[in-house]
């Protein structure tokens, strides 16, 4: 009975989505997205690209003064090592698990739950957010052309035409 209420009340929240048919505001952003949709599609692809390049290259440059520990399965850094995590566990144990750190990166969130501590590494991280920054434009940029687009039509008195 529980489950049945449950649903019932996710049925009433997905009747806000319903409203979208008739605000105009919310009926031009879909036009703009939709008009965009293969800049963003294409942006998705170079995002995805850049999550696999960033990750590849910061495993490998943070590797520098490390040894693989076979009896516990992870990478660390060497005692004798000039960086400051010596003889702890390296933060870049694999590229999956480094895609976490690429993506957290080029969305400048940056939790700063893994940092780079090699130079090499510290030079692929600024590239990283630098990166970053031009994702977040880029999609800005193709929005706001779209928008204003579909915005001089809607004023026109136009019907909306998805391209």
């Amino acid at each position: 009975v529980l489950r049945i209420l449950r649903m019932a009340k996710l049925a009433r929240v997905l009747r806000v989505l319903k409203i979208g048919r008739y605000s105009e505001g919310i009926q031009l952003m879909v036009v703009a997205v939709c008009r965009a949709g293969t800049a963003l599609t294409w942006l998705l692809l170079l995002n995805l690209m850049a999550v696999s390049l960033f990750s590849s290259l910061i495993f490998y440059v943070e590797k520098d003064q490390a040894m693989f520990d076979v009896h516990a399965k992870y990478w660390v850094r060497q005692n004798d090592s000039r960086y400051v995590d010596a003889g702890q566990r390296c933060a870049f144990q694999s590229i999956p698990a480094s895609m976490w750190w690429a993506i957290v990166t080029l969305t400048t969130v940056g939790y700063g739950d893994e940092v780079p501590v090699t130079e090499l590494g510290k030079v692929v991280a600024s590239l990283t957010m630098m990166t970053g920054l031009l994702v977040i434009a880029y999609p800005i940029t193709i929005l706001t052309s779209s928008f204003q687009q579909a915005f001089e039509e809607w004023k026109e008195g136009k019907e909306f035409i998805k391209r």
